[in-house]
């Protein structure tokens, strides 16, 4: 139970980052407490560039962890946009 509300903070923590990134605003502090989130970040930023983003059902080859912080940084980007 403590994993699961572990992971929607790091979730959390990693909206956070990818907003404040986008607004231009600093995220060093952030950044330099989570370095992993940073990495998913960037892998983000590169698959989607690459446009091999993980489709809906596309599971079964990627891992869960990368799965739910691209959809985190996928949700934050539409809704800043939409904004």
């Amino acid at each position: 139970m403590g994993r699961n509300r572990d992971g929607k903070k790091k979730l959390d923590i990693a909206r956070q980052i990818f907003i404040r990134a986008a607004k231009g605003l600093p995220t060093d502090k952030l950044a330099a407490q989570y370095p992993d989130i940073v990495q998913k970040m960037n892998d983000y930023f590169l698959c989607k560039q690459l446009h091999c983003l993980p489709e809906a059902g596309g599971l079964n080859d990627q891992y869960l962890d990368d799965y739910l912080y691209f959809m985190t940084f996928t949700k934050v980007e539409l809704e800043i946009t939409q904004s």
